[in-house]
């Protein structure tokens, strides 16, 4: 998503058009998945203290000029597999304790940058 991105803001910028920016991020828990709603109006939605702590780093993105963050939890999962730079221990809202984020830099098998920084 960010290397298409780049090439998008890259044909806009070139045009005079304004750039976007994206920022992702990755946390790992469990969730309360399915429609919600009733009958007549449903919505499939994802909930819980996972979904909002992947929110909360999310917004850190604007903050540290970063593209895509993932916590500590989702790189104990992944760390054999990307290259990260460590944000630090974060406190987020609703959280009672700091969150550990990292920056997600690159893949380890191809070393591809993944990032690119928000403007």
């Amino acid at each position: 998503m960010q290397a298409v991105l780049r090439r998008l803001n890259d044909r806009w910028g070139a045009a005079g058009r304004p750039t976007l920016a994206m920022g992702v991020a990755v946390h790992t828990g469990q969730v309360f998945a399915g429609n919600v709603g009733s009958p007549r109006r449903k919505k499939y939605a994802v909930m819980g203290d996972t979904v909002n702590t992947a929110s909360r780093i999310e917004g850190l993105n604007r903050e540290l000029s970063t593209a895509i963050l993932i916590s500590g939890v989702t790189l104990a999962i992944v760390k054999e597999r990307v290259l990260v730079k460590d944000r630090g221990a974060i406190p987020v809202k609703g959280r009672t304790q700091p969150v550990e984020v990292f920056e997600l830099v690159g893949l380890a098998e191809t070393g591809e940058p993944q990032g690119g920084g928000a403007p």
